[in-house]
């Protein structure tokens, strides 16, 4: 199903070549601080704030999202570094929007 809408092509890539894992071994340390930022944007608040909705039994945004999708979609988050580092900004200021597949429709959604 999603294949069809994004079909995977073949690498040319030889991942055993010296300057692959050169260039992978230098992108490292980058790609640990993105996902570190990204793990810190992407959160659903404080611990207070998370708490309090799962006591309510209410659903997390991002939960939300993932029962509205198709259950194999992949979703692209966009803007997730909006207000990134802004003072006074919430993490993703404070919207979640992106692309994702209902009904194998493709959506977008905020």
């Amino acid at each position: 199903m999603i294949e069809q809408l994004f079909p995977v092509e073949k690498s040319t890539v030889d991942l055993t070549a010296s300057n692959f894992q050169a260039n992978r071994q230098a992108w490292e340390p980058v790609l640990q601080e993105f996902d570190s930022y990204l793990k810190d944007v992407s959160s659903e608040g404080d611990e207070a704030s998370t708490l309090r909705h799962q006591t309510r039994h209410q659903l997390l945004p991002r939960d939300r999202i993932a029962l509205l999708l198709d259950a194999d979609s992949p979703f692209l988050e966009l803007g997730c570094f909006a207000g990134f580092r802004v003072s006074g900004s919430n993490s993703c200021a404070n919207i979640i929007a992106g692309i994702g597949l209902v009904r194998v429709e493709e959506l977008g959604m905020k």
